[in-house]
Order: structure tokens, then sequence, then C-alpha cells
């Protein structure tokens, strides 16, 4: 790679919701295609690097099933001391329902699965898509379900639309009682982050204002009627960014990547 002092960073969005408003925790992380290189002093220069071949995706995908398995037994522990209630008991039968029902859609390219969890890296945003970029971003942190796809039949029960078609069908068809059941599941743990930065891009990294907009050698501030400048050439100074979204294992479900180069896509 040839690079002194590689370091990398990231953004994950945890989402614990499936697209029949089901529990269905996953991690959808924006990851730089490439490595920042922090040996000369001043702005850290980026340096791209291919797409992950299935190989090492396998590689990657073997390593978080090693450490989130060690991380549910310990926790595991934990909750055999805790008293179940009820709350407990609505997200068992959604985990419980998942397992009978598994998601049916596979991702063709740049993924693979193994013992229950998938990795997806094929999504990759170009460093001047910005439009694109702030499409995946709403994408990886949009709400459990959209309202205009919800509607009341004259019996009183609920109509929800999906987006696509589960099993053959695309309408669910609920009653209240049932529709709040299923959003309590999906009310995360307290005093958690849904949306988590990683590496460089740390709140607490020491070399975050190098890699970061208006960190060391920043341009002058915008004045009213203007547009910040980009980099010395100028081009974006953001590198391409690659989307992964990670998922667990039927009973857990635990996220999805894809790959983004100081660019972005959905």
């Amino acid at each position: 790679m040839g690079v002194a002092d590689p370091r990398t960073g990231g953004c994950t969005a945890v989402q614990r919701f499936g697209s029949a408003i089901n529990l269905n925790v996953h991690f959808h992380s924006l990851i730089p295609d490439g490595v920042f290189d922090l040996a000369r002093p001043g702005r850290a220069l980026f340096v791209p690097l291919p797409a992950p071949s299935d190989q090492e995706l396998e590689r990657i995908l073997s390593r978080i099933i090693r450490r989130v398995t060690r991380h549910i037994a310990r926790d595991r522990e934990v909750e055999r001391a805790v008293e179940e209630d009820a709350f407990a008991e609505l997200q068992a039968a959604e985990v419980d329902r998942r397992m009978r029902f598994p998601d049916p859609f596979k991702h063709a390219r740049h993924s693979v699965a193994l013992d229950g969890f998938s990795l997806h890296a094929g999504v990759r945003i170009h460093e001047h898509d910005r439009a694109g970029l702030e499409q995946l971003c709403r994408y990886a942190v949009r709400p459990p379900f959209a309202l205009h796809r919800l509607s009341q039949g004259p019996d009183g029960k609920l109509l929800y639309k999906m987006k696509r078609a589960r099993s053959g069908a695309l309408f669910l068809l609920l009653t209240p009682d049932q529709l709040l059941a299923r959003i309590a599941t999906l009310v995360p743990p307290p005093r958690t982050h849904a949306l988590r930065y990683h590496g460089v891009f740390a709140p607490n990294s020491k070399d975050r204002s190098r890699v970061v907009p208006g960190g060391a050698t920043a341009p002058p501030a915008a004045t009213e009627g203007t547009l910040p400048q980009g980099g010395q050439d100028g081009h974006s100074s953001q590198p391409p960014l690659r989307a992964l979204a990670t998922v667990g294992p039927p009973a857990s479900r635990l996220g999805v990547g894809s790959r983004l180069h100081p660019r972005g896509a959905d």
C-alpha cells in the first residue's frame, strides 16, 4: 500500500427495524474507500483502495461473527439474572417470527452470508455525488415506517403497504394493538446512540481535525452569498465512500454494509 501511517474511520447508523415494521437490528456503515495517511503534519492525505474481494468480505464477516458471539455470550450471563417483563416477551416473539420467516431478499454483488449473518458492501458513492450521498444518509437514518403507506380499512383494521412484496404479500393487515406492539419492540435500550462515529471520525480522535472540513489548513469560511471552496485543485476534499450493511443471525440481526469513496449512493 505504501502508506507509512494508515488510518481509517466511519459512521454507523443502527437500525432496529425491517420493512415490515419488524424487529431487525442491523448496521449501516459509511466507510471511506481508502485510508488516510497521517505520516506528515497538516492535512491528511487520502489514499484510495480497490473494492474488497469476496474473500476479504468473508474474512471480515468471520471476524464480526466471532466478536458478536462473544459479546452476546457475555450479555446472556447478565440477562439470566434479570426477570423478563412484557417488553422482553414482545421482543422475543418478534425474534421467533423472524427465525421462522427469514429475509427473502438476497444481495448479489459484493455480499457474503455465513452462519445467519450477512455483509453487503456493494454500494459506492463518488466523491462528487453529494445528492447520492444525501440520499444514502437519509436511507440509513430513516424512521421505521412511512405514514403515507398506512391506511385504515372499513372494519377498523390497518393496512400497511410494504415497499417490496414478502412471501408474495405486499400488505400487512394489523389491528391497532398489533401495530403498537410492533412499534414497541423497536424502542432502543436507554442511553444508547443510534448514530456512531469510528476511527479518525470519532469525536475524541486527536486526528479528527486533519480529515474533516474545518480542521487543519481549512479554507476560509464562506461569506454571505458565496459557497465554501473545495480542495486545492478545486475538487471536493471529501473521500469516496462505501456503504456497508451488516446483518446478524435471525435471533439478533446485527448489521449491513456498502462501500463509499469520498463519494456516496443508495
